[in-house]
């Protein structure tokens, strides 16, 4: 029972964390100072947030672009929505109307894909390590 009262107040106080960051791989000063514009630090580098109420999941999205004869993806990382279809913090939907033409006449938009996670920072590169660490370390601790 006070396992489970705990449980239930820790659940209260929770907020979710997840990685925010925006990075392109066309590495130019046009495009640099588009994805600079989106003021989030660059995604080789892990910037956990705690995310505001009524975000309840990560999102990681790879948006597919050209721009100046070359082939690019941005990506995103942000706090979210669980209704996919609801517009945040640069998943695909606001990267669309961000990067439209009539705003970003130097690309060309492909195709955009969102990927939604419900975990602390799984939407984090180091999420794997972490995640396979704790589970040696539960089958240790049994053994």
């Amino acid at each position: 029972m006070k396992v489970f009262l705990f449980s239930l107040l820790l659940s209260v106080a929770y907020s979710l964390k997840c990685n925010s960051c925006m990075s392109t791989t066309i590495d130019d000063a046009t495009n640099k100072a588009t994805i600079d514009s989106f003021s989030l630090k660059a995604c080789n580098v892990e910037n956990s947030v705690t995310c505001s109420s009524g975000l309840e999941a990560c999102f990681t999205s790879t948006y597919t672009y050209k721009s100046g004869g070359k082939d690019g993806t941005i990506t995103s990382k942000n706090c979210g929505f669980k209704d996919k279809a609801t517009t945040s913090n640069w998943n695909c939907a606001a990267l669309k109307t961000s990067l439209a033409p009539s705003l970003q006449s130097h690309i060309t938009l492909g195709e955009c894909k969102d990927v939604y996670c419900e975990k602390d920072n799984c939407n984090s590169s180091s999420t794997v390590v972490f995640s396979m660490f704790l589970l040696l370390a539960a089958v240790f601790y049994h053994f």
